[in-house]
This record gives structure tokens, C-alpha cells and sequence, in this order.
């Protein structure tokens, strides 16, 4: 629940509304009504459902009471804060010793949760970034753009900033977003029409600009990042393995040949074969694997100078992304070229030339070719073929430079057993957000502190801690992961009882 204790008194009864009769959902009403005043609803959605749907006539009111008479709960109240219209359940009344109590005992953590959506549609906004603005701490929402934030309670004075690409950014106090599970809408950004007549430009100029731009753009000193890291293997809909980490990287300057180290600091595994899984895969070198994604300081083919050329590369326009614009330029291999290459596209800040962004994948038609490189020794029981690899990285500004945000693999392949008509989908993916990011008295760690990248982590033998998180932040799992791992519920539950004992 959202409390409110020390806001000012809101103006509601002064802002006036007019809509036409409709039916419609609470979502879109509110909506309507923030085109109309300028104001951001912000409420908790275990005390609003969004999708509620309400019939209203031609309406000509103030606006507190327009609330009133499409929220059915009566206990609610409002407040204005800022360019915030906070929908919340008021506290309960207590004596003065209680109260005082309460702030004492106030926990050294708060916990920010909520899902990102864009506020015309209502649908997710898939790895948005939701971070602290002016520090480098924040998460990314995940791919139903449902974010969870640790905090220190320090950081209650501070503001929380929401930006995904193509959209305005939103920063919203902490205060406001303190407890409960928010729901916050993101208005689409559109480009001046001076923009627009100048968006033609040339690719390959701006990639060599943005490839100059390195060393002025990224860290020339080592820094340590404080990550979530996650990896799994998918039957179907069913999980056979998952494994979740938070880890420490040690990372070396962009501009040096020097290995980064990784240091885990927690982790657990989750097994889940049983005697129909007549195949297993197994995911080697993915903490690895996501080290080498970031491709500024591995560089691809596709941003080699010696292989450009293999590639064609269109100018995809110009779009909005986090107050300022980026050049979006779409690539992909030329025909004559065999050799299975990268197709994707590429986000490079118009202001700094840095490359923020990338989503890109093995070509399709085809990633067959190279099947040996995904899977060196396979079933020879089973007939399997990769049907896509797909990547994404994404970089986040900090003090003037540019730290690796976001990784994220998907590897997705389908077997069938040798004279069997059906076969099954499997998906592997590996996914890493970097939750903290230090710049200052950064210490590279001993080899004997540091783990083997390239081993199979589902392998490893880690024991289950109930509150295994702690303070650290993490990446919720999807929808359709949450679910699937509901149904090992009972070995997670037979796990925590061993280490009781």
C-alpha cells in the first residue's frame, strides 16, 4: 500500500474534466483524463484494477468528483503531487507513540516494484530501464516490463527515472512509489517536423563516427559491476534447468586487451528432469558467453572495418530515446555471401555517437549451417535444428559515460527422436542486467576469488538459502517462467527442509 504521511493537501476539486459518454476501462479513462490535465495516475494495482471496466455519461465535473463516481471503493483517497495524481487507501489512525515506533523500526531496504506499459495501448514495454536518476544504480524490466527495485532507505528522497526507447522518459518520486506494486504508463515521443526533413543520413558515416567515438564514450579506466545473472533451458513449456546469480565483474578499460574477472557472490540452481525428458541440453559458458555481448569492447563482425563490407547497412530513421534522439540503422548480409552473418539493428545516440542499443540475430535462412558451433556433440538418437539465435545488449550513461546495462541470448531449437513423427521446442537463454556500476578504487580480484566462465553452471553444486536475495536486485521472471517453475514448487520447499535440518 502507498502511504502519504506529510504530503501537501491536492487542488482536485479545482481541475475540471469533460468526456463524452463511453464504456470503457479504468485504464483508458484515466488516460483521457492525464491527455486533458497533464497529470500521471500512480496507484498500487492490489487496490486498482486497470481493467475494470466503467460506464460513464457526458461529463462536465471537477475532478475529485468524477473519481469518486468511477471508483467504487469509497475508502480511497486522492492527492496531487507534483504533475502525480496518487490514487491510495488512507492509514489507519494510530496514537502518536506507535507512529513514532514505526519510523524507528523504519527497514534499512525498500522494495520499488511495479510494470512499465505504454500508456495508448496498455501493452508492456518489454527491458525498460527504471533507475536512480543521477547514480548508477537500476534494473531493467523484463519482457512483460515488470521491474523490482532494492533500495537503500536512504533513497527515499530520491527519484525514480523510467525511460524506454521511442517513449518520453518519466521520473517519479520515490516517496510515491515507496510500497505496493505500480503500474507506470509511458507517453510515445514524437520527433519535431525539422527532424524529420533531416533524418536522411548516411549509415556507414554515421558508424565510423560512432566507432571514433569510442574512447571519448565508454571507460578508459577499469570499473566493477555489481550483476543479475540468469541462465535456462526451456521443454516446451516446462523448465529443466534454471539457474539464477548475482555476480561481481571486475571490468578492464574499453581501450585495453586486459580479461575481465568475475567474482559470484550468491546462486542457486533449479533442476527439473524426470524420466520422460529423454533429451537434456545443457547451457556451457554463459556467464561467458554474456561477458563477450558486450560488443564495444568485443567487437562483431558487423562493426569491423575489415568485414562492413560483407554487409548492407540502410538508414532506419531517427527516433526518440530517453529525452534525447538516436539514429537507428538496420543491417544485414549481402546475398552473395554464404556464410551465415548477423541481421539487426543498431541505436547510436545522435548527440554523443555512442552506440546504445542493439537487437541482432544469426541469419535465419541460414543458422543451420553452422549447427555444430551451437550443439559440438549431439544425440545421435535425436534429429535437432537450431531455428534462431537472437541478442540483445543495451548501454545505460553515467557520469558522462556509457556502462554495459543489459544482456540478453536466446538459442531456440527443435528435436525429434529418430522415427518419431512429432518433435519438441526447446529454448536456452541467458540474460544478465547490471544492477550497480563503480568507478572509484576499483580492485581487480585474485584469480582464487575469481569463477571459470565456461563451465556448465547447472552442473554446480549450490545450496538453496530461503532468503536467498537479500538486498540484492533482480530481473522477475517472466509470465510463462513464473509458471513454469510453480510447478517445482514442492522441490524448492523438499530443498529449504534439507538445509533446515
Amino acid at each position: 500500500m502507498i502511504t502519504t504521511a506529510g504530503f501537501a493537501q491536492d487542488c482536485l476539486e479545482e481541475i475540471e474534466i469533460r468526456l463524452s459518454r463511453q464504456t470503457n476501462t479504468l485504464y483508458h479513462i484515466f488516460n483521457q483524463v492525464s491527455r486533458q490535465t497533464g497529470f500521471f495516475f500512480i496507484y498500487d494495482s492490489e487496490i486498482i484494477n486497470s481493467d475494470e471496466e466503467v460506464r460513464i455519461g457526458n461529463t462536465h465535473k471537477n475532478l475529485k468528483e468524477f473519481l469518486r463516481d468511477i471508483i467504487q471503493d469509497q475508502e480511497l483517497e486522492f492527492k496531487l503531487l507534483e504533475k502525480h495524481i496518487l490514487i491510495y487507501r488512507a492509514p489507519q489512525e494510530t496514537v502518536e507513540e506507535e507512529t513514532i515506533a514505526e519510523e524507528e523500526s523504519r527497514p534499512e531496504f525498500m522494495v520499488i516494484q511495479g510494470r512499465v506499459l505504454d500508456r495508448e495501448t496498455g501493452n508492456p514495454l518489454p527491458w525498460s530501464s527504471v533507475s536512480i536518476s543521477g547514480k548508477a544504480t537500476g534494473v531493467v524490466a523484463n519482457a512483460n516490463g515488470i521491474f523490482k527495485l532494492r533500495l537503500p532507505a536512504e533513497h527515499i528522497i530520491d527519484t525514480i527515472r523510467v525511460s524506454h526507447m521511442g517513449f518520453k522518459t518519466r521520473e517519479i518520486p520515490i516517496t510515491i512509489l515507496e510500497q505496493g506494486f505500480t503500474e507506470v504508463s509511458l507517453q510515445m515521443d514524437y520527433i519535431s517536423l525539422q527532424e524529420i526533413i533531416i533524418s536522411y543520413f548516411n549509415p556507414r558515416e554515421i558508424l565510423t563516427k560512432a566507432l571514433s567515438a569510442r574512447t571519448d564514450n565508454y571507460p578508459t579506466r577499469p570499473t566493477s559491476h555489481i550483476s543479475f545473472y540468469r541462465e535456462g533451458i526451456q521443454k516446451e513449456e516446462k523448465i529443466i534447468f534454471y539457474t539464477e546469480a548475482v555476480l561481481r565483474e571486475y571490468k578492464s578499460s574499453y581501450h585495453t586487451t586486459q580479461q575481465d574477472q568475475v567474482v559470484m557472490l550468491q546462486s542457486r540452481n533449479i533442476s527439473n528432469i524426470d524420466r520422460s525428458d529423454t533429451l537434456v541440453f545443457k547451457l556451457r559458458a554463459g556467464v561467458r558467453s554474456s561477458g563477450e555481448m558486450d560488443i564495444i569492447k568485443h567487437i562483431p563482425d558487423f562493426l569491423n572495418p575489415e568485414f562492413m563490407d560483407d554487409y548492407n547497412f540502410e538508414a532506419a530513421g531517427i527516433i526518440p530515446v530517453d529525452q534525447g534522439l538516436a539514429y537507428v540503422i538496420d543491417f544485414e548480409q549481402k546475398p552473395h555471401i554464404r556464410e551465415p552473418l548477423h541481421k539487426g539493428s543498431l541505436y547510436i545516440d545522435k548527440e554523443t555517437m555512442a552506440i546504445i542499443n542493439i537487437d541482432f540475430e544469426i541469419n535465419p535462412r541460414l543458422i543451420r549451417r553452422i549447427q555444430r558451433q551451437f550443439i559440438p556433440r549431439p544425440n545421435p538418437n535425436f534429429i535437432t535444428s537450431i531455428q534462431s539465435a537472437k541478442y540483445s545488449v543495451s548501454y545505460r550513461q553515467h557520469e558522462g559515460e556509457f556502462h554495459l546495462s543489459h544482456v540478453r541470448g536466446e538459442l531456440n531449437l527443435r528435436a525429434r527422436q529418430r522415427n518419431r513423427l512429432f518433435g519438441r521446442n526447446y529454448k536456452v537463454f541467458f540474460e544478465k542486467a547490471i544492477i550497480q556500476v563503480e568507478t572509484d578504487n576499483v580492485q581487480r580480484p585474485s584469480r582464487r576469488e575469481s569463477m571459470r566462465t565456461n563451465v556448465v553452471l547447472s552442473d554446480q553444486q549450490f545450496s538453496y538459502d530461503y532468503d536467498f536475495w537479500g538486498n540484492y536486485n533482480i530481473i522477475p521472471p517472466e509470465k510463462e517462467i513464473h509458471e513454469a517453475l510453480s510447478g517445482i514448487s514442492s522441490k524448492i520447499e523438499s530443498l529449504v527442509r534439507e538445509n533446515d535440518e
